[in-house]
């Protein structure tokens, strides 16, 4: 059994068995169009064969300036919490079966039209192997992504840590953000993100 648990300011907010599952996804997202520092989010999806595809342990936190997120891989005692289908989160909907997912010209224009409320943003990621960084947005930078990955099918035994920074404009292009941080947690590893201003 591994577990995947998430803390925040060190209460454990969520925690997820990797057992019978194809992968799980912990996403701290943020934007300078939203007041709050950031988002938290905590899914994933069942292996082949599963049952209802696609899991949430948490749909969306918001988070404070100040607050750290704490995301531990390996099994250290913690219980897991329960989990929703997409059919317990937005009951009586036709699940959502697409998998090119494109903004409508409506969502578009939204976006665009979105004014900042915050001049920008920060985060700072430390591992508990020692590894710190700081990142800081830049004059074209909108929002970011930090996201903890593990899959079943590549590297069973590591979680990936990936954070990238970009601007609406290069979603609306489809392109990639620019990366930020890059790192691996082995069983035991964790992983802390304090939302900054």
């Amino acid at each position: 059994m591994t577990m995947i648990s998430v803390a925040v300011d060190g209460e454990v907010v969520a925690a997820a068995d990797t057992d019978g599952l194809a992968l799980l996804s912990v996403r701290l997202f943020g934007s300078v169009t939203e007041p709050h520092a950031a988002m938290l989010s905590f899914d994933g999806t069942v292996a082949a064969g599963g049952a209802g595809g696609y899991r949430t342990w948490l749909e969306a936190l918001r988070l404070r300036a100040g607050q750290a997120v704490t995301v531990r891989f390996g099994a250290d005692g913690t219980a897991a919490t329960p989990v929703r289908t997409q059919a317990g989160l937005h009951p009586g909907q036709p699940p959502d079966i697409r998998t090119d997912v494109k903004p409508t010209p409506q969502q578009t224009a939204a976006m665009r039209s979105q004014p900042r409320v915050r001049a920008g943003f920060s985060f700072v990621i430390t591992t508990s192997t020692g590894t710190e960084c700081e990142v800081r947005s830049g004059p074209e930078d909108e929002n970011f992504q930090c996201l903890v990955l593990w899959t079943l099918d590549a590297l069973p035994d590591v979680a990936r840590i990936r954070a990238s920074v970009s601007n609406r404009e290069r979603i609306v292009r489809r392109e990639h953000g620019t990366p930020a941080f890059e790192g691996r947690l082995a069983l035991g590893d964790s992983v802390t993100i304090r939302c900054g201003d």
